[in-house]
């Protein structure tokens, strides 16, 4: 398979988006992926209309490490002008807007905050902590506005309960929505 093709199957590239060269960095091992709009056919992305292209930005974004290799995406981002919508930027399907991280690789943080504290997860990805506690807040904001969307209201109480298993200090911290079936768990509120 080639390699191109192996990143396009990776990423989740749908029609338009293409991989268009790999390079590997043994010196600072890491693996450089240039991802591109090849599509001649531009579409607004928030109203779907025919737009007319704009300009072009690149954008370097970090996925998940590919064979201990640290895997950076190398992006150009087409801008369309849109008779309604005014310039917006066409987002690849692997990335989340206004962030340099893939959403598998966000995906992948915070299933390790989950068992790890924010520094743990921060030095074992050669991140800094306020890059992951970003990241974890932005979860939570994701969160609360699907359950919004889902209760057709914000949470306005709720009720925190911290227990310990075994005296170990891995703290679960646990929140009930009142009025409502549901509750949240938060794991670890670990105390280093």
């Amino acid at each position: 398979m080639e390699t191109g093709k192996f990143y396009e199957g990776i990423l989740g590239l749908t029609e338009g988006w293409t991989v268009k060269n790999v390079e590997r960095s043994d010196a600072n091992e890491t693996v450089y992926v240039q991802v591109v709009f090849a599509s001649g056919h531009y579409k607004c992305p928030n109203c779907s209309k025919d737009a007319a292209p704009h300009d072009k930005r690149e954008r370097v974004v970090q996925h998940s490490d590919t064979c201990e290799y640290k895997t950076m995406l190398n992006v150009e981002y087409p801008r369309v002008k849109c008779l309604s919508c005014g310039v917006k930027a066409i987002i690849p399907p692997f990335a989340a807007a206004n962030s340099r991280f893939t959403k598998a690789f966000e995906k992948r943080i915070l299933q390790l905050c989950f068992s790890s504290s924010v520094q743990k997860v921060a030095k074992d990805l050669k991140l800094h902590w306020h890059v992951v506690d970003r990241m974890k807040r932005r979860a939570i904001k994701r969160g609360l506005d699907r359950m919004k969307k889902r209760h057709g209201r914000s949470v306005k109480n709720i009720a925190i309960d911290e227990t310990s298993f075994q005296k170990r200090h891995n703290y679960s911290m646990i929140v009930p929505l009142p009025n409502t079936s549901a509750a949240t768990i938060y794991r670890p509120c670990q105390q280093e």
